[in-house]
Parts: structure tokens; sequence; C-alpha cells
């Protein structure tokens, strides 16, 4: 399974089935015998309110905890109410040995992915999303899927705080993301970073670059040794050279040359000037 597809499925469960926030569960529907087995294994399934939620649900009713929604999906899940877990297929031992995606809880998962990160600027569709004691699933545009009894108590999509708020969406600010060693995901091509910069377009300056400046100074910019930024939150004072605290993404208003180098206008105040510092190239092209 692709990562588009593993999101594009997600995101096809939060939406057009109807789900019920239950524990240890990862996509059983609730036919009777799910409804015995799920309000006698765990004491948040046995509490009167909950359990009543699980009785009263219809057969076409489907039950996910967060770690649950992707395993459910790993192991094959696909909205049967005839099969016992929704067509997901738990994995014997000798499934386990031969590759196959193991049992995992939420504390573990992170230790079945690669390219583990606490930087959100770099997320890929199909990353799934850690914070303690929570998952989640990541789909693109700032939003994520999660089982979650909070706000509706089912499978729902979420709004990435780390990313943003969006608008009609409840936000969820996580600790880190990856890629889950059970789905291929696509190679990204790797930008080529230039030092040539073309108007009407977005770059992003890279992090722990130098910066070169030429005024017009506003209120909001600094000056190191006659070197501009846009603001000390920005930029760190390194030598008296602007050097970024993050990447940052700025648009191009306007290109006119001076000396080897280019400058653009209209953007925190600064004109700020394209450089190639130290031997490396300092802004990728993202539009």
């Amino acid at each position: 399974m692709t990562n588009k597809e593993f999101a594009s499925r997600a995101r096809q469960i939060a939406t057009n089935f109807k789900t019920l926030y239950i524990m240890g569960c990862f996509g059983a529907p609730m036919t009777a015998k799910n409804k015995i087995r799920y309000t006698t294994n765990y004491a948040y399934n046995k509490q009167p309110t909950i359990k009543a939620k699980i009785m009263n649900a219809s057969i076409d009713t489907f039950g996910f905890d967060c770690v649950g929604l992707i395993k459910g999906l790993i192991w094959g899940w696909d909205g049967s109410t005839n099969k016992v877990y929704g067509g997901a297929t738990y994995p014997t031992k000798q499934m386990i040995k031969d590759g196959y995606c193991p049992d995992f809880g939420t504390e573990s998962m992170m230790s079945y992915c690669t390219d583990v990160s606490v930087d959100f600027s770099n997320i890929q569709v199909g990353e799934v999303l850690y914070m303690y004691g929570h998952a989640g699933i990541y789909i693109g545009d700032g939003l994520a899927v999660e089982s979650t009894p909070k706000w509706q108590n089912k499978v729902q999509i979420t709004a990435v705080g780390n990313i943003g708020k969006v608008s009609g969406y409840n936000t969820r600010t996580w600790t880190s993301h990856g890629k889950i060693k059970y789905v291929d995901y696509d190679k990204e091509p790797t930008p080529t970073p230039t030092d040539y910069f073309e108007p009407n377009h977005d770059y992003k300056l890279l992090k722990a670059k130098y910066l070169r400046t030429s005024p017009s100074l506003g209120n909001n910019v600094v000056k190191y040794n006659n070197l501009t930024a846009l603001s000390k939150k920005d930029c760190n004072n390194v030598n008296g050279k602007a050097q970024l605290k993050k990447d940052l993404v700025i648009h191009v208003t306007k290109v006119l040359k001076e000396g080897n180098g280019r400058i653009w206008a209209n953007y925190g105040n600064c004109v700020w000037v394209c450089q190639n510092i130290d031997g490396e190239k300092q802004a990728i092209k993202v539009d």
C-alpha cells in the first residue's frame, strides 16, 4: 500500500463509514458477538456510558482506537460487516516472521517508523503522527485522521496544530511524525538550492544559512554589522552575520541586479540579497 492510498483510506473511513472510538479495536463491526467481546475486555469499554454506546451501535458501525486505526488499515481492513475484524487480518507468529506488520501499541509505534522527526515542515502524506498516548495519520493539507473519544468520539478529520489551524476542524498539536515501515512512501525529489531568484515565485530560505540584505529598514528589522534580518525571533547574530533560526518561505515580488547577486523586495520591510555564501546556495524554489 502506498502512502497516498494509506491516507486516502483513512480519509474514507472518517467520511464514509459509521465509526466509534472503542479501546483495543481495529475495525471490528458491532455485531452481537463483537459487542460482548469489546465490552468485557478493557476497563475503559466497561464504563456504563461507554458500554451503552457500544451496545447501541448498529452492525455497520466499526470500532477503532487510535493505533487500531493504523493497524487495521495495514492489516487489510475493507469495511466488511460479515468479517470479525472488518476485513483486517490479525497477524500470526508465522506471518510476523514472514515480515507482516506485528501488533504494536501507541508507545511502541514510532520504533516501527523511519525518518522520525519533530519538524513538521517536511511531513509527507501518509506519515503517522504521535503524541504521548495517542496516534494519527497525516492526510495532507494540514489535516490528520485520528480515532479519539474527544470531540466526536469516532474516527474524524482534525487539523495538525504544528502546521496551523484549519477553519472548520478541531486542532491537535502532535509531538513527532514518521514513516511507518509497512507503507510504501513516494520518494520525493530532492530540490536543488539556488542563488538565482525569479519574481512571482515562493522560495524557502534554508535554516542556519547566512543571509545578507540591503536596507530599507523598518521597525521590525534588526541590523548586525551592516547585515539586516527580519527580526531577532527569526535570526541569530553569528559573528556579525544574520543566521536564520528556521526555514523561512518568502514570496519574491521584485528582482533587481546588485553586484554579483540578485535582490528582491517587499518582504518584512527588507530588501533581501540573494548570494552564494560560504560556497553554499541558500534557497529552494517551492512553488
